[in-house]
């Protein structure tokens, strides 16, 4: 079930999504390019020999606070790795 109202544990007011950029190239400017989504892995990862990039297990979300500017992080697991990193 998941969730249709997040409050923030500094303020109590509702807290509203936001995007979290991560660029793998800052650019002119330092604004950043090439941006992709911030995604997590397990903490025994091991990046491909062929392809060098890492199983990803979900991704990123985040919510924050418009008074104080708390943010939450939350993991979305992809559908192929639910149950994964999950208590026994």
């Amino acid at each position: 079930m998941e969730k249709t109202q997040w409050i923030c544990p500094e303020c109590e007011l509702e807290m509203h999504p936001i995007k979290l950029l991560d660029a793998t190239d800052s650019g002119m400017g330092g604004q950043g390019i090439a941006h992709t989504e911030l995604s997590y892995a397990a903490v025994d990862s091991v990046a491909s020999f062929f392809t060098r990039t890492i199983p990803r297990l979900g991704v990123v979300q985040a919510r924050m606070c418009p008074e104080c500017g708390h943010i939450n992080l939350y993991g979305r697991p992809s559908s192929s790795s639910s149950g994964l990193l999950r208590r026994p």
